[in-house]
């Protein structure tokens, strides 16, 4: 399915709909069914969406590590919340998982990617969460995007008790998790908060490589079993390779029977990365579902020399030749050959490490895509409006998340956590769709058109038919003057309603933005014309005068206007035409004709006989006969209409008087007209 074929109705519409009470801060609902109960639901907030993060529609969390292994929580201080992006021009509102990190400034302004005494330096952990749960459909299928960094990157050379120990800053990363816990523990440390989360998948950004970070020296303060965590290495300083992970005491692998020693693996100045994206479920976060180094180099890969194999993508492992694990020229000279090293870089456009000290503004986007069978991740360098899709995913892997969350509510958010090595962990952007729906940059809006009602002028109806649904990159400003969006509809003319029309609006990751074009019922107006022709002595007829009439509503049926010409009757001709139907283009045309008087045509109507014009004598008291007619010779009771040669027209009339006993008809009248 296409992210651009999905309906979207406001979130109000759907909630009454399906009889939902709330959706906190989501973005949009729409009314596409994916299973029989699941409503679309898409998600957006964060700078290139569109809109900023709300508050309202997060949770945040977050614990610090005390002695004993025990955790309390973090106060409100340092706690993971929105802050304006102090390393933007911008200061937009991002979410800060980790905050309070505190760089050491050297008299340059840069730092050697040491803690300040002034941060806030607990071993701690940060979780922001969305308020509610959205449904998956009975494939688990979703589609994301989101955007992270790292900046204040830095290590705490206290905490690793001596400089030589410390590892790459940055730590330990962030992760993405979907649970159907509605609540849950972060924990401080390498497992990036969520580790032991029940039910649960994660896409972690991880930024320290615990595995090759252990010191397992039986007299050693960090004595724990950590062999196989993130592909750990294991090496011997002797370089022998054993190819095996199976050591006598799984509490210390170091501590072998064979008498060999371990290599202790060392990041000499935090330069050597691993950093890597993974797949984890239940929150077993030392078992990877699948893996990909960002800079696309394997720490566990080896090559064999003098039939022997060796780590072939490690500085580390070629400055401990000969067993000088502390030589510091040795680790300098390593590091000097760039086929061997992973350098440390101080651009923003670095794509192989996730952070680096004294890189504030270096940016991540993630694609994650699962169509019900298969997981495919995606990643590139930039923010969330610039970064480019890669065609192919770095990550393809079949996983069955159709089980764990099928037609369930499952609840989503970001966790972090930070030990030794730090960074104020941020995310700027979040776009979650639960369909399979790719996002691949652009985001939908609409234009609606709304004409007034005849009838009731206070009510505008959606023309349903005409709306449009367009395409353009979130962010984008668009306005009714583009594209020709302005149209005409005949009868109406556009208009501003206020608190109604949108004439301009800020295109949406979540596709809810929408143009508001109001038109207002006005009919149209046109003039007609009226043509009189007199008749010439020939018998044909020439139009003497042409009268325009003011404007009227079109559809209005008109009547010619009488006329008098002196020598000139009105007549009626085959090209009369004295009523029509107003046009809306101006073409109608009335025309009158008025032919030359007869010397007939001036004399008076011939009155009863008589003679006189006095009142005529009523009948006799009492004489209920019909009153006697005029002498023209008509003795019907009913009045007649009759014409003479000029096209005259006659009628008969009753005549009456008025008497004591009320009114009396005892005659008719002939009367021109």
């Amino acid at each position: 399915m296409k992210r651009g074929t999905i309906k979207r109705l406001g979130a109000v519409s759907i909630a009454a709909a399906v009889g939902v009470t709330s959706f906190v801060g989501y973005g949009r609902l729409t009314n596409e069914t994916q299973a029989a109960d699941t409503k679309t639901v898409v998600f957006a907030e964060g700078k290139g969406t569109g809109k900023d993060f709300q508050a309202s529609s997060w949770t945040f969390n977050g614990q610090a590590k005390n002695s004993g292994n025990t955790y309390s929580l973090i106060g409100n201080e340092n706690v993971a919340k929105i802050l304006d992006n102090p390393y933007s021009a911008d200061n937009e509102p991002v979410i800060r998982l980790i905050d309070g990190v505190v760089t050491k400034k050297e008299t340059d302004g840069k730092t050697l990617g040491y803690e300040d005494s002034s941060s806030f330096s607990d071993y701690r952990s940060g979780e922001a969460f969305l308020k509610e749960g959205i449904k998956l459909d009975s494939n688990s299928e979703f589609s994301m995007k989101f955007t992270f960094s790292m900046p204040d990157a830095c290590v705490n050379i206290g905490q690793t008790t001596e400089e030589k120990f410390a590892r790459e800053v940055g730590g330990d990363g962030i992760a993405f998790v979907m649970t159907t816990s509605s609540s849950h523990d972060t924990k401080a440390g390498s497992g990036i908060g969520y580790e032991g989360l029940g039910n649960s998948m994660a896409v972690e950004l991880d930024s320290f490589f615990n595995g090759t970070y252990c010191d397992m020296a039986a007299s050693g303060s960090n004595n724990y079993a950590n062999w196989g965590f993130d592909n750990q290495l294991y090496f011997h300083k002797d370089w022998s390779y054993t190819g095996s992970d199976v050591y006598n005491n799984p509490n210390n692998p170091y501590q072998g029977t064979d008498g060999r020693q371990y290599v202790q693996y060392r990041n000499y100045k935090f330069s050597e990365r691993f950093d890597h994206i993974g797949i984890t479920i239940d929150g077993k976060i030392t078992d990877h579902k699948a893996i990909s180094y960002i800079n696309g180099i394997d720490p566990t890969e080896t090559v064999e020399e003098n039939g022997q194999k060796k780590y072939k993508n490690l500085a580390y492992f070629e400055a401990c030749a000969g067993g000088n694990m502390d030589e510091n020229t040795a680790m300098i000279n390593a590091y000097a050959n760039p086929t061997a090293t992973n350098k440390e870089d101080t651009t923003s456009t670095c794509a192989t490490r996730f952070a680096d000290k004294n890189v504030n503004d270096r940016l991540f986007t993630v694609w994650v895509d699962y169509d019900g069978t298969k997981i495919y991740v995606r990643y590139a360098n930039g923010n969330f409006a610039s970064a480019v899709r890669p065609e192919n995913p770095q990550i393809t892997e079949p996983i069955n998340l159709s089980d764990k969350f099928g037609n369930q509510t499952v609840y989503m958010g970001f966790t972090s956590a930070v030990g030794s090595s730090k960074a104020n962990h941020t995310i700027h952007s979040f776009d979650f769709i639960n369909a399979y729906a790719p996002i691949t940059g652009n985001a939908e809006y609409k234009v609606e058109y709304y004409l007034q009602d005849k009838n009731d002028p206070a009510n505008y109806i959606l023309q349903t038919a005409d709306t449009l649904t367009e395409e353009a990159a979130p962010e984008t400003v668009v306005s009714i003057n583009d594209n020709g969006y302005k149209k005409e509809y005949q009868e109406y003319e556009f208009t501003e309603v206020a608190g109604s029309s949108i004439g301009s609006i800020t295109v949406l990751a979540d596709g809810t933005a929408a143009l508001k074009l109001y038109y207002n019922y006005k009919p149209a107006k046109a003039k007609y014309k009226t043509e009189y022709y007199l008749e010439q002595p020939d018998g044909s007829f020439l139009l003497k005068d042409t009268v325009t009439s003011e404007e009227v509503i079109a559809g209005t049926e008109v009547s010619s206007a009488d006329r008098e010409y002196d020598g000139y009757i009105h007549v009626t001709v085959d090209e009369s035409k004295e009523r029509d139907t107003v046009k809306a283009d101006g073409s109608t045309v009335l025309k009158v004709y008025y032919k030359i008087k007869s010397s007939g045509d001036n004399t008076t109507p011939t009155p009863p006989s008589g003679g006189d014009n006095t009142t005529p004598t009523p009948p006799s008291g009492g004489d209920n006969t019909t009153p006697t007619p005029p002498s023209d010779g008509d003795n019907s009771n009913s009045d007649v209409v009759a014409g003479d040669r000029h096209g005259a027209l006659w009628i008969v009339i009753p005549v009456a008087v008025a008497g004591a006993a009320g009114i009396c008809i005892f005659g008719k009248r002939k009367v021109r007209i």
